[in-house]
């Protein structure tokens, strides 16, 4: 059996007008003679409504964080209120356009975790619910981010959890591919937001992904990714609303990329006990292994008069700690030196 893991993020389910779309991409899926595992997060910000409403009910701040353990498991049972509501929608709408579809909450999927309540980890998943489903020719809409424990008790998997369940479920069904649907096209050589001539990326790998997420860009949680690099599993990040194309995680890297030269670069700003600073992220292969990136940076801190502040240089990441207001001229700059147009 053919099978593919579709998982939706939850702007891509915020208005009923997306939720259409999404629909229509599955039934494409059908269509092409898929087994359609389809993953659905919250729409967009209900999980941090519900977050908030329970901050504001028990006068605590940071629940995930700072509650005990019997408040976590309640909050676990009240945030999963949002992917409940996200797959039973998205059931209805497939049914009612005549593609064959039920939803599956974490309990009857069968994704068991360990106890550890608001951040838990996916121990194992038991596919016969699921796969019958599937031998049935209908879609299974499961709920992102929740799992259920050895005790039967409702856990979350943290910040973009809806991430490892679709990277999980496509470990456990042996899916020939699991694409993650999103509002962007894909991801790009630095944020088009702040630079235009920003390239869309073909093909980046694990290593370069978990990098950029870890720089708090909430890119992929890193969970997942490591989940997904443990098992092989590629990845597809794409559009939920355009038909081409987005960007390929795996192992490889673009052939047409030269030898440890960077995959993107980026920016962050922050303000530090009064003090503000921007952070140049490069983010690649072996960046250790090309003195040349070094060279390049310095002689445009030469070039700019932007000095630089601090350089920190890790496997695949170069951090360059520079002027809050100079953050975005000197990404161009940097941007422009490595991805000419």
């Amino acid at each position: 059996m053919k099978t593919i893991v579709m998982k939706f993020g939850g702007y891509s389910l915020a208005e009923i007008e997306k939720i259409k779309i999404a629909a229509q991409r599955v039934a494409y899926a059908k269509k092409k003679g898929y087994a359609v595992i389809l993953v659905l997060s919250a729409p967009a910000d209900i999980t941090d409504d519900l977050n908030k409403l329970a901050e504001r009910t028990i006068g605590i701040n940071n629940l995930t964080l700072t509650a005990k353990k019997p408040i976590k498991r309640e909050l676990s049972a009240l945030l999963t209120a949002g992917e409940q509501i996200s797959v039973s929608l998205m059931a209805m709408l497939l049914n009612k356009q005549g593609t064959k579809a039920a939803s599956f909450n974490a309990w009857q999927a069968q994704i068991i975790t360990n106890n550890t309540h608001t951040q838990s980890k996916i121990l194992k998943i038991k596919t016969k619910n699921i796969k019958n489903a599937l031998r049935k020719g209908t879609v299974a809409v499961v709920a992102g981010f929740q799992g259920i424990n050895k005790l039967g008790e409702i856990t979350t998997l943290g910040r973009g959890g809806s991430d490892l369940t679709a990277v999980a479920l496509s470990e456990a069904f042996k899916a020939e591919i699991c694409e993650l649907y999103t509002d962007v096209k894909g991801i790009y050589t630095t944020n088009p937001s702040i630079n235009p001539q920003a390239k869309k990326i073909k093909y980046i790998t694990y290593a370069e992904l978990k990098e950029l997420s870890s720089c708090g860009f909430e890119v992929r949680q890193l969970k997942a990714i490591d989940f997904a690099k443990k098992h092989k599993i590629k990845l597809h990040i794409r559009s939920a609303f355009h038909e081409q194309s987005g960007t390929i995680v795996s192992f490889e890297k673009s052939s047409s990329r030269k030898k440890n030269m960077p995959a993107c670069v980026t920016l962050k700003r922050t303000v530090q006990h009064e003090a503000k600073q921007a952070k140049v992220y490069i983010i690649g292969q072996n960046l250790k292994d090309n003195p040349n990136i070094l060279s390049v940076i310095k002689k445009i801190s030469q070039e700019t008069k932007i000095s630089l502040k601090k350089i920190k240089i890790t496997a695949h990441k170069m951090e360059i700690t520079i002027n809050f207001s100079q953050g975005e001229k000197f990404l161009k700059i940097v941007h422009k030196a490595f991805f000419k147009a």
